[in-house]
């Protein structure tokens, strides 16, 4: 019988290394950010469910249920914080992306290329995040 060797000890969204309980302001939504992209290392879309990620050697789910039910309701309070501060969620959270590829010693080439990708990913985001408001009767700008 195989043993997995990893064990959870925690909910990776209420641990030492991330402690906000709520998104309230834009650091929270700048800290969460940097949590996913550096913390945890993830390659993350904001306007993808925490459902959708999967461990990238195992393809099994990365998040718990708890896990995926706090994640989306953090990414949703993400939301709301840049809504009512006017402000882009994808450029935000972009500065943790590209802290990660910096860490990671990118070619100029490379961290082009992943720009020009996170931010088509952006646009087409915030479009749809823009008409999921006008769907749900929220006035849009």
């Amino acid at each position: 019988m195989e043993m997995n060797n990893t064990i959870r000890v925690s909910n990776l969204f209420n641990c030492e290394a991330f402690k906000v309980k709520h998104i309230t302001t834009m650091e929270d939504v700048r800290q969460f950010a940097n949590y996913l992209g550096n913390g945890l290392k993830l390659r993350f879309d904001p306007g993808a469910s925490f459902d959708k990620y999967l461990d990238e050697y195992t393809y099994k789910p990365r998040f718990t249920k708890e896990e995926i039910k706090t994640g989306n309701r953090l990414m949703k309070e993400c939301y709301d914080v840049c809504d009512v501060n006017d402000k882009n969620i994808y450029e935000i959270m972009a500065e943790a992306v590209f802290t990660m590829l910096d860490r990671r010693n990118c070619t100029r080439q490379d961290r082009n290329v992943m720009y020009d990708i996170f931010f088509e990913i952006a646009e087409a985001g915030h479009k749809r995040h823009a008409f999921e408001r006008t769907l749900a009767g929220e006035k849009v700008i």
